[in-house]
């Protein structure tokens, strides 16, 4: 679901990203946000996820994350600058899904959420995520991608 709102250009917010991570990113990341998806199973963190950026840029959530399996491209060709997925979901977890999407080119922010987050952030970053947040969320999410 696209929100239809006027298009805003969002600076992320590198400083604060590279001092949550604890270092540097892995690569270039985009200069401007304007669009994002959020990958969850968990339908009330989707919906919480579009509220915090609604009146920024359109936020679309991806469905059926086992759409990766056959399509690992699927973030690139839709034009997303920028993703939060989940990693604990049925069917396909969001540390493969963020290497999929790096393996096919994929230049955007990727932000890994995760209720386990001494199990999963090794896993999200090695797979090449460039933060990984613990729900629930200490930080405001919109503040990650308004400088």
């Amino acid at each position: 679901m696209i929100h239809s709102i006027p298009p805003r250009i969002i600076r992320p917010n590198l400083e604060l990203i590279t001092k949550m991570r604890g270092g540097a990113l892995a690569g270039p990341r985009p200069q401007e946000i304007r669009k994002i998806a959020v990958i969850d199973d968990e339908p009330m963190l989707v919906r919480a996820t579009q509220r915090s950026f609604r009146d920024i840029c359109p936020v679309e959530e991806i469905n059926d994350p086992r759409q990766f399996l056959t399509e690992p491209d699927l973030l690139s060709r839709l034009g997303f600058d920028a993703v939060f997925t989940d990693h604990d979901m049925p069917d396909i977890n969001g540390s493969r899904i963020v290497k999929m999407a790096r393996d096919s080119g994929y230049t955007g922010f990727i932000f890994g959420m995760t209720g386990r987050i001494d199990k999963n952030m090794p896993l999200f970053y090695s797979a090449g995520a460039d933060l990984v947040l613990a729900k629930p969320f200490e930080v405001k999410l919109a503040e990650l991608l308004t400088g």
